[in-house]
């Protein structure tokens, strides 16, 4: 289990629990409850803890876990983290806001996603009265600053619409997108800019109508509190036929396609989940823990400009394949 998408503890709250919505008064403040009930393989669940939202922070209206932390989504765009480790859920970070303020009014929340440490939490948007066409930033809250971090693709012509982080790698995050529509984009009432920004925005929206249906593409970035999201690359997955992203574990993507499993001793048989190599990991699919936490952290420092950081990241590797690896990231 402990090798398995995931840990033990996020098992117990994706499958073997119930979320229970309620509103209780304490005193004279009205609170919305929400109460974890782990299912301790016996007939009946058993209440492990109540987590308590007050009115100022809004209600819970979406989760999400990962490893031993369970990131909380309110309807004032408030996020809160708990540790789930030990007797007791503990506050691990917020409340802090997920969106930047001039958003808060025009986009509708679609999912969340907390990464491995606890420490980012990133989510994507459709905006309201658009038939669900999707916004086109990504959004992170980062405990450690406790405030939200924005990437716009717009200027790529296009949107994201689902994102998971690595389970090992806190900062690595992928990024299933879609193009871009004439009603899609950032919102305009959520930032302020002048006719010039606005001209260019709308020559951007007249392209991105124009581009056509593509397959599956996923974005791949790094996102830290000190240098933001960046970017990596896109990955074109409509030649491996996967028809939909569930996951990223370095140096795989986690994707849904039919795929025929052959056993010595056992019948054929279909599964829906498939492996698909990061492109930074081409010829490297079978690479030790080592050799993979040194790639990360090349092409995270290479991105940043620490170019001197990237190459004692990797002085160590003698192996040809890993250096033409390298050499595709570079």
């Amino acid at each position: 289990m402990h090798n398995g998408l995931f840990s033990w503890r996020a098992l117990q709250l994706w499958l073997l629990c119930t979320v229970v919505w309620g509103a209780v008064a304490d005193k004279d403040l009205r609170q919305c409850a929400m109460a974890i009930i782990l299912w301790d393989l016996r007939p009946a669940g058993v209440v492990k803890q109540t987590l308590m939202f007050d009115d100022a922070h809004g209600q819970p209206i979406l989760l999400d876990t990962q490893n031993e932390y369970l990131a909380v989504l309110t309807s004032k765009a408030l996020v809160r983290i708990f540790r789930l480790a030990g007797r007791e859920v503990k506050p691990h970070a917020g409340p802090g806001p997920l969106l930047p303020a001039k958003a808060m009014c025009n986009l509708q929340v679609d999912s969340i996603s907390i990464n491995c440490s606890g420490s980012m939490v990133c989510a994507v948007a459709t905006l309201p009265g658009s038939g669900g066409c999707q916004d086109s930033r990504l959004f992170v809250y980062s405990a450690e600053l406790n405030n939200s971090l924005v990437f716009d693709f717009a200027k790529d012509l296009k949107a994201p619409r689902a994102a998971r982080w690595d389970m090992k790698d806190p900062r690595l995050l992928a990024v299933q997108m879609v193009p871009l529509t004439r009603t899609q984009g950032a919102g305009s009432g959520d930032r302020l800019s002048s006719s010039s920004d606005n001209r260019e925005e709308e020559a951007v929206a007249g392209a991105a109508a124009a581009v056509p249906s593509r397959g599956l593409e996923i974005a791949v970035m790094f996102v830290t509190a000190d240098a933001g999201l960046l970017l990596q690359e896109y990955q074109d997955l409509q030649q491996v036929g996967a028809l939909g992203f569930l996951g990223v574990a370095a140096p795989h993507l986690l994707v849904h396609r039919k795929t025929m499993i052959t056993t010595p001793g056992a019948p054929p048989r279909h599964s829906n989940v498939t492996k698909v190599t990061l492109q930074g990991f081409s010829g490297m699919e079978d690479a030790d823990t080592a050799t993979r936490q040194a790639l990360l952290d090349f092409n995270y420092h290479l991105a940043v400009g620490k170019l001197e950081e990237a190459f004692k990241a990797v002085a160590a590797l003698k192996s040809p394949s890993v250096w033409r690896s390298m050499a595709h990231m570079a």
